[in-house]
């Protein structure tokens, strides 16, 4: 982040956070996947596992006060879009609540909606990311694939009137999109100012100097 080493404990706290906040997301996420990919199988019991493991998520996310630390403006501008953004994610990943989408449409308003909270999460988050950070890169990657999903579901709807030049054109900005973020990451691979950025967090966090 652009604002490290000016103050060795609002960077050490901020860390702290967003670790914990990225934690929860995380957790979260793993269930959801697990849901999706092994629903069909999924007994009573697993399914019970799976609704504590959300709530633990929840939990964790729920006792993250950025208040109760010391940090700079910079770093709680960042915790609370960061915060705003995770939120977001937690409650979309609760498998429990996907029977509210009766349909296609609902689904896709859904999904705009939280493209849209991605956004803006990225749009303050970027402002303090070296271009040269591997979160940097991951966000740029995103943001290539969100392009490309708003092309998919464009497409989608474009279909049913059979017009082929739009078609042909969208489809081209899809494949491009998706190119474009897995280029990103090969980027990120490549860069020696990833690890580096990795060591400025490990020097931060640790309690000693290191050798």
């Amino acid at each position: 982040m652009i604002f490290f080493n000016k103050n060795l404990e609002h960077d050490r706290n901020f860390l702290k956070l967003q670790t914990q906040l990225n934690y929860s997301y995380w957790v979260a996420c793993d269930v959801d996947t697990y849901y999706e990919n092994s629903k069909s199988s999924i007994n009573n019991f697993e399914y019970a596992k799976l609704q504590k493991q959300h709530s633990l998520a929840l939990d964790i996310f729920n006792n993250i006060n950025i208040y109760d630390f010391y940090i700079g403006l910079e770093h709680k501008r960042c915790l609370e879009a960061l915060r705003i953004f995770v939120e977001s994610g937690i409650n979309d990943f609760y498998f429990s609540s996907r029977k509210k989408f009766k349909d296609s449409e609902s689904e896709e308003i859904n999904l705009l909606y939280l493209t849209n909270i991605e956004k803006e999460f990225r749009s303050v988050y970027l402002n303090y990311l070296h271009p040269k950070e591997a979160e940097g890169y991951i966000m740029k990657s995103y943001a290539f694939f969100e392009k490309g999903v708003e092309s998919i579901m464009r497409l989608s709807s474009e279909m049913e009137f059979s017009n082929d030049e739009k078609i042909e054109d969208l489809s081209q900005k899809t494949i491009q999109n998706f190119r474009l973020a897995r280029n990103e990451l090969e980027k990120a691979k490549q860069d020696q100012n990833v690890f580096e950025f990795m060591l400025d967090e490990l020097v931060i966090i640790s309690p000693d100097k290191l050798i």
